[in-house]
């Protein structure tokens, strides 16, 4: 029977065969590690793991490094609920003040229950645009 979580070693033999960079980013939309896959990136809703558990991938990068996560977040409140919320406006299904009144609540409460997943989504698109760097990690733990 197969083993449920991998090695150490195969983790880095497959990071560093990595002949699919878009994995990374797949990891990343689900809340894992890019590198091998198992250790989830945060812990709560507003609490981001310092490094993956199982294959211990530096989290952490420089100051300022999740502000591109903001530009995902604020790209998922407007694209998934402003725009449609104008359209429905547009289109007479909805009131103007209402529809003012629920832009508004949205837009204060959208960010907050999208956090967690655009910090992910910004770690895997990082990773899935420099995956070269994965294999250099890999090897220096070794």
């Amino acid at each position: 029977m197969g083993q449920l979580y991998p090695t150490h070693s195969s983790v880095t033999r497959k990071a560093m065969n990595l002949s699919n960079n878009f994995e990374c980013f797949k990891r990343g939309m689900m809340n894992r590690c890019p590198r091998c896959g198992v250790g989830p990136i945060t812990k709560t809703l507003f609490v981001r793991h310092e490094s993956c558990p199982h294959c211990k991938m530096d989290f952490t990068r420089e100051d300022g490094f999740y502000s591109g996560a903001m530009a995902i977040n604020y790209a998922m409140v407007c694209g998934f609920y402003l725009f449609p919320m104008l359209l429905i406006w547009w289109a007479g299904w909805l009131p103007g003040w209402p529809t003012i009144i629920l832009c508004f609540l949205g837009s204060a409460i959208m960010p907050i229950l999208t956090y967690r997943y655009s910090q992910c989504l910004w770690l895997g698109f990082y990773c899935w645009v420099t995956a070269e760097e994965l294999d250099e990690d890999s090897r220096s733990e070794k």
